[in-house]
């Protein structure tokens, strides 16, 4: 049985297709829904139409279950290169807000691009 899932699309407020972590993004007015039977089929479905060129590149895409579904929200960056990584959105400025500052899920990579905008102040 096929269920169906919301995306939701977000982009960065400068419109430059930037994906990096710390990039605040904003959501899309426009959404769309993929019909599957899990979330995992949703986000194959979704890279299937990102690399057809059917969704555009340098967005995060947030990919929603049913209400009463237990399965987690999913977001996912794709570069303007194509290249793929799990994110977490969190609230740029205040809980309720729209805009969303991107955080990658590695920990490592984060603290590699924090080292590395620290060198380049110096």
């Amino acid at each position: 049985m096929s269920h169906r899932y919301k995306i939701r699309a977000f982009a960065s407020g400068e419109e430059d297709g930037a994906v990096e972590a710390g990039t605040v993004v904003m959501p899309l007015e426009k959404s769309f829904s993929i019909f599957a039977r899990t979330v995992d089929e949703a986000e194959r479905q979704l890279k299937k139409e990102l690399e057809e060129e059917k969704q555009v590149r340098g967005r995060v895409y947030q990919v929603c279950p049913p209400f009463g579904n237990p399965e987690s929200i999913r977001a996912f960056s794709i570069s303007l290169a194509g290249e793929y990584q799990r994110v977490f959105l969190d609230p740029a400025s205040g809980v309720y807000s729209e805009s969303r500052r991107i955080r990658h899920r590695d920990l490592r990579v984060n603290a590699q691009r924090d080292m590395v905008a620290e060198l380049q102040k110096v």
